[in-house]
C-alpha cells in the first residue's frame, strides 16, 4: 500500500488536487440526521468538506498522503469518506474497510464508479477499484450492517451505513 500512498503524495506536493468533496457538501449535511460530537474526515485531502461542514463538533481528518493528516484517530461518532475508495487498488480495499469501521459504524461514502481523469505519476489511472453501484454496496455491508443508496448521479453515488 506504501507505495500507492507515495504516488498520492507527490499528486499533493505537485498539483491542486482533492476539491471533490466539496460538491458534496449540501447532501452529505442532509445525511447527517443525528448530533455528532465528532466526525473524521477519511481520506480528507485539503479538507475542503470537513471544514464547510456545519455543527458544532469535533472535526478530524486523516490523510496517509499528506503528512500533517497522517495520524489517524481511533474512535469518532462519524467517518466522512468521499472519493477514497475507489482510489484504493482492490487488494488492500477489504483492510481500509476494516479500519473504517474500527473507527465508527456509522459512515458516509461518495464513490466514483467510471475511470478517473487524473493519472498517477507512474501512470495508472487515480481509480483503481472502478465498479458499479450494486458491487460497492455488497462490499461495504460486508462490514457494516447496511448500506443505505442516499443519492445516486451519472457516475457516483452516495451511501450510509445506519
Amino acid at each position: 500500500m506504501e507505495k500507492y500512498i507515495e504516488q498520492y503524495k507527490i499528486i499533493h506536493n505537485t498539483t491542486f488536487y482533492g476539491k471533490s468533496g466539496i460538491k458534496l457538501k449540501s447532501i452529505i449535511q442532509s445525511v447527517i440526521d443525528f448530533k455528532p460530537e465528532s466526525i473524521l474526515d477519511y481520506g480528507c485531502g485539503r479538507c475542503m468538506l470537513i471544514d464547510a461542514l456545519e455543527g458544532d463538533f469535533i472535526r478530524y481528518r486523516y490523510d496517509p498522503a499528506i503528512d500533517k493528516y497522517s495520524k489517524c484517530i481511533d474512535t469518532a461518532d462519524l467517518v466522512i469518506c468521499t472519493d477514497v475508495l475507489e482510489h484504493i487498488p482492490i487488494e488492500y480495499l477489504d483492510a481500509v474497510l476494516i479500519h473504517i469501521k474500527s473507527i465508527s459504524v456509522k459512515c458516509i461514502f461518495a464513490i466514483c464508479t467510471v475511470k478517473a481523469c487524473k493519472v498517477l505519476p507512474n501512470g495508472d489511472n487515480a481509480h483503481s477499484t472502478v465498479e458499479n453501484i450494486n458491487w460497492w454496496c455488497d462490499k461495504i455491508k460486508q462490514y457494516f450492517s447496511t448500506a443505505i443508496l442516499v443519492k445516486k448521479f451519472k457516475n457516483k453515488f452516495i451511501c450510509k451505513t445506519w
